[in-house]
Parts: C-alpha cells; structure tokens; sequence
C-alpha cells in the first residue's frame, strides 16, 4: 500500500509509537542541561573572524542560551501537535465501529486482510473496498502535521 501522511499518523497510532515520541520529548524538556552546554569557548574558531567596519562586540554564550530556551518552546509547541494529533486519531476511531477499526488497522500495519474476514465475517472483497474508503475518509479528517 502507498503510504502517506494519513497512513503514517494511523500507523504511528496502532504501533503505540505516537505515544512514545509524545514520552520522549517531555523527557527531554523534564531533563536537566548542564552548565557545559552553554560555554562557548570551543565552539566557535576566532581566527578566522575578521571584523569588518563595523564596531560591535558578540556575546556568543549569550547567543547560545537564547537558542538553548528556543529549543525548549520549539519542543513544547511539538508536544502539543503530537496531542493534538493523537486526539484527532482517537476521536475518528471512537467514530468507527469495531469491524471499520479492525480493517483500517490491518490495512495500516500491512496485515493481510483475510484475517479480518475471520474476525468480523466481512469477505475480502468488502472489507478492502471498504478499508480504502476508511483511508480516504480518515484522509479528509486528520489534518497532516
């Protein structure tokens, strides 16, 4: 199956993997730096600095803990996108019923859909017609990242 934004959240999804990116970036932001991050003094090469006409100085530990706080807020606001993605996937799966939430995930995990018939009693036929109109619909509700 061509794999898209849509199928790529939805696998995310089934695999538990959303859940776990969402863990791992509050545990960065949760983690402590140590006061190494933020020296500069081998960091930056002043040898090859020249100066032009201008007269001004650079503060580049400065710089750096300003980049350092970005990185905090930029991992904050994907937290936040990563929630608000795993809720819009949960709120189009309560929407399904049990059978349409079986053939969508067999469809995303790449499982054959020939189990599906076993556990729902839709032949094979149905249940891939209908497993691409379940990507297509979740396509036209889960906005992409």
């Amino acid at each position: 199956m061509k794999t898209d934004v849509t199928t790529e959240l939805l696998k995310l999804y089934f695999t538990g993997e959303l859940s776990n990116i969402i863990k791992r970036l509050k545990a960065k932001n949760k983690r402590q730096l140590s006061d190494d991050i933020y020296c500069t003094l081998y960091g930056i090469d002043y040898s090859i600095i020249k100066p032009g006409k201008v007269n001004t100085h650079s503060d580049p530990t400065g710089n750096r803990a300003a980049k350092i706080a970005d990185l905090y807020y930029e991992r904050l606001v994907e937290i936040e996108r990563y929630q608000e993605i795993m809720k819009e996937v949960e709120d189009f799966l309560k929407e399904l019923n049990r059978s349409d939430r079986i053939i969508i995930q067999s469809l995303v995990l790449d499982q054959p859909l020939t189990n599906v018939a076993k556990e729902t009693g839709i032949y094979y036929e149905k249940a891939r017609r209908r497993a691409h109109q379940l990507i297509n619909i979740a396509r036209n509700k889960l906005t992409p990242p």
